[in-house]
């Protein structure tokens, strides 16, 4: 009687779920329990709080500066439904920090001739990355 019980406590709170949601909003797990001596999985279904996929959009595409120079970069939050996610808390990775260092606002900073990649990294992803290229002015910068 016991089991009928939790099965209909189940079944009531799967149908509350609002199924109109991306199949991303949510995970699974199955969570191993013991009941009477005998294994019993049970599954466990949670809603993502952060809204599933996000995309994330970063302006400039591609970017050239000579040594010392900065650049603002900047990156657009797009929830799985389309909608910009204003508040969201970016942060941002130069691949070659040798080339050139971004800090936490996503200012880039060219430190020495070449190329990196400016990649802005979200909670739940990251976005495709910005090219920039610092130019050789033929001598050692100094900044």
């Amino acid at each position: 009687m016991k089991s009928n019980r939790r099965s209909s406590v189940i079944l009531a709170v799967l149908m509350a779920i609002p199924w109109s949601l991306p199949i991303s909003f949510f995970s699974a797990s199955v969570i191993p329990s013991m009941e009477n001596g005998n294994f019993s999985p049970q599954i466990l279904l949670v809603a993502d709080a952060s809204g599933g996929a996000v995309t994330v959009a970063v302006n400039p595409k591609f970017y050239a500066l000579n040594p010392c120079e900065k650049r603002q970069f900047s990156a657009t939050v797009t929830g799985a439904d389309g909608q910009e996610i204003k508040d969201a808390k970016v942060t941002w990775q130069s691949t070659s920090p040798e080339i050139a260092k971004i800090d936490e606002k996503g200012v880039a900073v060219a430190l020495k001739p070449g190329s990196t990649m400016i990649r802005p990294i979200v909670s739940n992803g990251k976005g495709d990355p910005a090219s920039l290229f610092v130019r050789d002015k033929g001598v050692a910068p100094n900044c």
